[in-house]
């Protein structure tokens, strides 16, 4: 029997093997059973304290549905705000600073216009 050869490169075995840190408490976790409207009974896994919060790294896949009772937050999503607003304002300096030198050029052009007329007088 022949083995696959990968280049001599072992296959990562563990990537969609979550890790899941316990904490110290034996109770970490509950499970409630919870009637549906159906008379059926769903199990629930939540945390035995709401004051504990649950980090899961890496990807979580769902078959079903996801239900919300709360907010969605995503950092990333602040970060690109401030990105977009920081951006803003440097758009709104950079129209500033045009409107400015465009008042210079149509003053400058004024100064042109005097000094052409004068000359033309006096070439006349």
């Amino acid at each position: 029997m022949s083995q696959s050869n990968y280049g001599g490169k072992i296959q990562n075995t563990t990537a969609y093997i979550k890790h899941f840190i316990s904490d110290t408490s034996a109770n970490l976790w509950k499970i409630v059973n919870r009637p549906n409207s159906d008379g059926s009974i769903e199990m629930l896994l939540i945390p035995s304290s709401k004051a504990k919060s649950i980090y899961i790294p890496g990807n979580i896949y769902v078959e079903g549905n996801i239900y919300i009772a709360g907010n969605i937050s995503t950092p990333s999503e602040t970060n690109l705000q401030n990105n977009i607003d920081a951006m803003q304002n440097n758009i709104d300096a950079m129209q500033n600073n045009i409107d400015a030198m465009q008042n210079n050029i149509e003053a400058m052009q004024t100064n042109i216009d005097d000094i052409l007329a004068k000359l033309d007088a006096l070439l006349s």
